[in-house]
Protein backbone atom coordinates (compact mmCIF):
# COMPACT_ATOMS: atom_id res chain seq x y z
CA UNK A 1 0.00 0.00 0.00
CA UNK A 2 2.74 2.09 0.69
CA UNK A 3 4.14 1.74 -2.72
CA UNK A 4 0.74 2.63 -3.99
CA UNK A 5 0.38 6.00 -2.21
CA UNK A 6 3.85 6.69 -3.19
CA UNK A 7 3.78 6.63 -6.22
CA UNK A 8 0.58 4.95 -7.74
CA UNK A 9 -2.42 6.59 -9.17
CA UNK A 10 -4.27 4.30 -7.43
CA UNK A 11 -5.10 1.53 -5.07
CA UNK A 12 -6.39 -1.68 -5.56
CA UNK A 13 -7.36 -4.62 -3.42
CA UNK A 14 -8.86 -8.04 -3.09
CA UNK A 15 -12.33 -8.03 -1.99
CA UNK A 16 -14.38 -10.57 0.15
CA UNK A 17 -17.42 -12.10 -1.09
CA UNK A 18 -19.15 -11.62 2.28
CA UNK A 19 -20.62 -8.23 1.82
CA UNK A 20 -20.93 -8.38 5.70
CA UNK A 21 -17.65 -8.40 5.88
CA UNK A 22 -15.63 -4.84 7.10
CA UNK A 23 -12.64 -5.75 5.50
CA UNK A 24 -13.41 -3.23 2.57
CA UNK A 25 -13.41 -0.21 5.15
CA UNK A 26 -10.54 -1.32 6.89
CA UNK A 27 -8.56 -1.43 3.85
CA UNK A 28 -9.82 1.88 2.98
CA UNK A 29 -9.06 3.31 6.44
CA UNK A 30 -5.58 1.74 6.46
CA UNK A 31 -5.09 3.88 2.83
CA UNK A 32 -6.35 6.93 4.27
CA UNK A 33 -3.65 6.56 7.16
CA UNK A 34 -1.06 5.64 4.71
CA UNK A 35 -1.57 8.63 2.84
CA UNK A 36 -1.98 11.07 6.04
CA UNK A 37 1.49 8.97 7.30
CA UNK A 38 2.93 9.71 3.80
CA UNK A 39 1.66 13.72 3.25
CA UNK A 40 -0.46 12.77 0.77
CA UNK A 41 -3.90 14.07 -0.15
CA UNK A 42 -6.40 10.97 0.05
CA UNK A 43 -8.28 11.95 -2.98
CA UNK A 44 -5.60 12.30 -4.92
CA UNK A 45 -5.52 8.37 -5.63
CA UNK A 46 -8.17 6.33 -7.25
CA UNK A 47 -9.47 3.02 -5.19
CA UNK A 48 -10.28 -0.45 -7.41
CA UNK A 49 -10.84 -3.51 -6.01
CA UNK A 50 -11.03 -7.33 -7.61
CA UNK A 51 -13.87 -9.02 -6.78
CA UNK A 52 -14.69 -12.99 -7.88
CA UNK A 53 -18.45 -13.66 -8.62
CA UNK A 54 -20.05 -16.53 -9.34
CA UNK A 55 -22.93 -16.06 -12.14
CA UNK A 56 -24.53 -19.13 -12.14
CA UNK A 57 -25.24 -18.77 -8.22
CA UNK A 58 -23.80 -21.56 -6.70
CA UNK A 59 -24.83 -21.04 -2.96
CA UNK A 60 -26.56 -18.23 -3.08
CA UNK A 61 -23.22 -16.33 -4.59
CA UNK A 62 -25.23 -14.05 -7.10
CA UNK A 63 -27.45 -12.32 -3.87
CA UNK A 64 -23.78 -11.60 -2.09
CA UNK A 65 -22.19 -10.57 -5.45
CA UNK A 66 -24.64 -7.87 -6.03
CA UNK A 67 -24.66 -6.72 -2.35
CA UNK A 68 -20.95 -6.64 -1.96
CA UNK A 69 -21.25 -4.43 -5.46
CA UNK A 70 -23.68 -2.45 -3.72
CA UNK A 71 -21.71 -2.11 -0.54
CA UNK A 72 -18.22 -1.22 -2.77
CA UNK A 73 -19.52 1.59 -4.44
CA UNK A 74 -21.07 2.93 -1.34
CA UNK A 75 -17.73 3.30 0.40
CA UNK A 76 -16.54 4.83 -2.55
CA UNK A 77 -14.71 2.67 -4.84
CA UNK A 78 -13.84 3.36 -8.14
CA UNK A 79 -13.50 0.74 -9.66
CA UNK A 80 -14.33 -2.70 -9.32
CA UNK A 81 -13.32 -5.81 -11.42
CA UNK A 82 -15.66 -9.05 -11.34
CA UNK A 83 -13.86 -12.55 -12.43
CA UNK A 84 -15.72 -15.26 -12.91
CA UNK A 85 -15.09 -18.42 -10.86
CA UNK A 86 -17.05 -21.18 -12.52
CA UNK A 87 -16.62 -21.51 -16.05
CA UNK A 88 -13.46 -23.56 -17.76
CA UNK A 89 -13.48 -21.56 -20.89
CA UNK A 90 -12.61 -17.39 -21.80
CA UNK A 91 -15.89 -17.89 -24.02
CA UNK A 92 -18.22 -19.22 -21.46
CA UNK A 93 -16.76 -17.06 -18.91
CA UNK A 94 -17.66 -13.89 -20.70
CA UNK A 95 -20.86 -15.59 -21.79
CA UNK A 96 -21.97 -15.98 -18.05
CA UNK A 97 -20.32 -12.73 -17.01
CA UNK A 98 -22.77 -10.64 -19.65
CA UNK A 99 -25.96 -12.50 -17.91
CA UNK A 100 -24.42 -11.19 -14.84
CA UNK A 101 -23.80 -7.63 -15.47
CA UNK A 102 -27.63 -7.69 -17.09
CA UNK A 103 -28.65 -9.26 -13.81
CA UNK A 104 -26.84 -6.50 -11.91
CA UNK A 105 -28.11 -3.67 -13.72
CA UNK A 106 -31.76 -4.94 -13.48
CA UNK A 107 -31.65 -4.73 -9.38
Amino acid sequence: MRVAVRHGDAWNGWMPTDPDSDEPARLLGLLERTCHELDRDPATIGRTADLAIDPLDVRGARARSIAMLRALHDLGFDEVRCYTVCEPTHTARMEALEAYATLVSET
